[in-house]
């Protein structure tokens, strides 16, 4: 997948979720979980201090405000909400349509707290990686321990969505 493929496909997660998502860490850790659900985003990551980041998806979100695709705002409380600008055609997005399925978790995952999705996400980074129980849990509060309290919900959707179980 190309630069513009994927920029389309982020242009079409960013429409289905109401044209914007606010905060950065929200769109990585989306595009994380979708693609880890079988969603072609055709991102890389690796894991930051945030859990699973993109160096690509940054690239592509950079490229798409360029391009006048997306555009950020700053709001020094809420940091950068990404918007899909909508007066300007997208590149012929006909191929980026989000399945069935995706859009179904973007809807169940798309208002939750940043800070669970980076529960999550670090969750399911680690359970690819080979961590299981009760290492990944031991993981876990070690990368996270300020986010305690959203181990029990993040584990729930985990376990619902992505096979890991506690």
């Amino acid at each position: 997948m190309n630069a513009i493929d994927r920029i389309n496909k982020l242009a079409s997660l960013l429409s289905d979720a109401g044209g914007k998502i606010e905060t950065r860490k929200k769109l990585h850790k989306l595009v994380y979980l979708l693609q880890a659900a079988g969603e072609d985003f055709d991102q890389r990551y690796m894991y930051c201090h945030y859990g699973p980041f993109s160096a690509t998806l940054a690239a592509d979100l950079e490229r798409g405000v360029e391009d006048d695709v997306f555009c950020e705002t700053y709001d020094e409380n809420a940091g950068f909400t990404i918007r899909l600008l909508e007066t300007v055609p997208i590149y012929g997005r006909g191929e980026a349509a989000l399945s069935e399925k995706t859009r179904g978790l973007l809807d169940q995952f798309k208002d939750e707290d940043p800070q669970l999705l980076e529960v999550l996400g670090t969750i399911v980074f680690l359970a690819r990686d080979g961590y299981t129980m009760p290492g990944l849990k031991d993981k876990l509060a070690e990368l996270k321990p300020g986010l305690t309290g959203h181990f029990d919900e993040a584990f729930s959707f985990a376990n619902q969505h992505f096979s890991v179980s506690d």
